[in-house]
């Protein structure tokens, strides 16, 4: 019994991820990547060379990826959707909305603003959960790779939009690396107050 309440006791402790197996050796042995430490943070990237997309908006620069974070604070690793945007105007989003195959992917967002000689640029950082890795599944069922469209929120309301080309083939590399790697064994679920997604039908 007191062996048991001890196995009971240190599974309690184990960080949120510490149950995962994902294999994060071979993940740095994936060809045309590159890993490099997430600036300000002890998280990695793995990043596919031929990223970011650049996407097209009015009066502004647009760039996303699809990639893998290694989260140090989460001990998971997740499939990450970043967003980078350079505009005159500061557009301080709270939701970020993809469309595509249908359906609206909208994930709640916090800028990280930078100002480079009166050009602010506003990056966002999605990971995907059990709850929104439909929008990645999505892209990579896509039959032919038509521009998706991306619309910033703030308030409920639009204040900017654009659209990006994310090919399906790529993504579906992704979604089946972070599979084959073990990206289900870890709790998923869990997160999913880290990153919220709601999903609806496309208007």
């Amino acid at each position: 019994m007191k062996k048991l309440l001890i196995l009971l006791l240190t599974l309690a402790l184990l960080p949120l991820g510490a149950s995962a197996e994902f294999n994060n050796e071979a993940l740095h042995q994936l060809e045309d990547c590159i890993i490099m430490m997430q600036p300000g943070t002890w998280d990695v990237l793995v990043c596919p060379v031929n990223q970011p997309y650049q996407g097209e908006m009015e009066d502004a620069w647009l760039d996303v990826s699809v990639d893998f974070v290694e989260k140090a604070d989460l001990d998971m690793t997740l499939v990450r959707v970043a967003v980078a945007v350079d505009v005159f105007d500061n557009l301080y989003a709270d939701t970020i909305a993809f469309t595509v195959g249908g359906k609206c992917y909208a994930f709640a967002v916090e800028a990280e603003v930078f100002e480079y000689d009166a050009v602010y640029q506003e990056d966002y950082a999605i990971c995907l959960t059990d709850a929104s890795l439909p929008f990645l599944k999505a892209l990579a069922q896509q039959k032919k790779d038509d521009p998706i469209a991306v619309e910033f929120i703030s308030m409920e309301e639009t204040v900017a939009s654009g659209r990006v080309v994310i090919p399906g083939e790529e993504a579906a590399w992704i979604y089946d690396t972070f599979i084959d790697l073990g990206g289900k064994s870890q709790n998923l679920k869990g997160i999913n107050d880290l990153w919220p997604c709601t999903i609806t039908t496309a208007k």
